[in-house]
């Protein structure tokens, strides 16, 4: 353990290191059912993107708190979905080109709304704030030193490289040739600019220290649930994304997603700050954001045709069950914890101009 603010000596915590790089993808991507049992050796790649990802952006956001940390995350969405895979830009695989839904200027709008929400938030956001509670007492420092930090860089640039070339350049034109895309200057010169923006947006954020602190919030049970129906409503998204109501006006969830996400920031921003927020709340919200992208992940493995009786199907149940009793259980120990843990914590240290020994946080 050290003292970290003026020293700038930073040793590697391997514990929350490791279980980030893993935990990422398989929370967004294995848990959801985008990797399947049959395509697990994916993980690998994804460890690459985005696990080193979200461990960078951890230590970009040095403490400046979630928002900052979910706006980070929207540079690496529109990355990923505009210049790295394209998903959101190429024709959508396995959709009916005749029927064609929410696609305009070579953009498939309720998709790329989806994918930008749900990277920033279960790529992410979720499992920060998920291992930062695994490893409380490691809450309050980096991760990663500056030499680890070079490596991880480039191990996720070699990643992306990776996920660009096999994806756009060998899968597709060999399966879907009808899904061959090449974004035009206009999305990339857009794509570069919108990433420049939110950049500059999360490094000068800061928090305001005089926001009052309420003592209004939810129970933990109401949190966990309304975070449930909230994210099972914006992960719906991808459904209607691939034409489950081709007959309903796109722009009726488009709005309705972006809004849900802005009530969102809004009331988790003033939740957050009651002086009655614990890590049993934060661990509610996680949890009811975790079930729901379990369960719309089914609802793809349904609408996508896969049997119930299929390994992927029958794998998929089981990991879910192994995430719901690992939640289960992590509850139970932060429920022995009456110590609360707000931001406030966190913005104190970077807010402060006096050192602070972290060694007991």
């Amino acid at each position: 353990m050290y003292i970290m603010d003026q020293t700038n000596v930073v040793r590697t915590q391997w514990g929350p290191l490791l279980t980030l790089l893993i935990l990422s993808p398989v929370i967004s991507n294995v848990l959801f059912g985008a990797v399947k049992i049959s395509t697990l050796f994916v993980l690998v790649l994804l460890i690459g993107t985005w696990g080193c990802a979200a461990l960078l952006i951890r230590h970009a956001a040095n403490k400046r708190g979630y928002f900052v940390i979910f706006i980070l995350g929207m540079t690496l969405a529109i990355a990923e979905e505009i210049l790295i895979q394209q998903t959101s830009v190429a024709p959508l695989i396995g959709v009916d080109p005749t029927t064609i839904y929410s696609r305009n200027w070579d953009v498939n709008w309720m998709y790329l709304i989806w994918a930008v929400g749900y990277e920033s938030v279960w790529v992410v956001v979720i499992p920060i704030q998920l291992i930062e509670l695994m490893y409380k007492e490691k809450r309050n420092v980096q991760w990663i030193n500056s030499r680890g930090l070079v490596f991880v860089s480039i191990v996720f640039l070699i990643a992306s490289f990776i996920a660009w070339y096999s994806w756009t350049q060998i899968f597709i034109p060999q399966y879907f040739p009808s899904s061959v895309f090449t974004p035009p200057l206009w999305q990339i010169v857009s794509a570069i600019s919108i990433i420049s923006i939110l950049f500059y947006i999360a490094f000068k954020y800061r928090f305001n220290q005089n926001i009052k602190m309420t003592t209004t919030k939810p129970k933990s049970q109401i949190i966990k649930w309304a975070s449930f129906l909230v994210c099972t409503s914006f992960c719906s998204l991808v459904l209607l994304a691939y034409g489950v109501l081709p007959n309903l006006n796109p722009l009726l969830p488009e709005l309705g997603g972006i809004i849900l996400v802005i009530l969102s920031i809004i009331l988790i921003q003033k939740w957050s700050r009651s002086s009655a927020w614990s890590d049993e709340d934060r661990l509610a919200l996680i949890t009811g954001a975790i079930y729901s992208n379990m369960l719309v992940g089914f609802g793809v493995f349904i609408l996508s045709g896969i049997k119930y009786d299929s390994i992927d199907f029958i794998g998929k149940s089981i990991l879910n069950v192994f995430a719901v009793v690992g939640l289960y259980l992590l509850s139970k120990r932060v429920k022995q914890n009456n110590r609360f843990s707000t931001h406030a914590e966190w913005d104190e240290i970077v807010l402060s101009n006096k050192p602070k020994d972290l060694r007991n946080p």
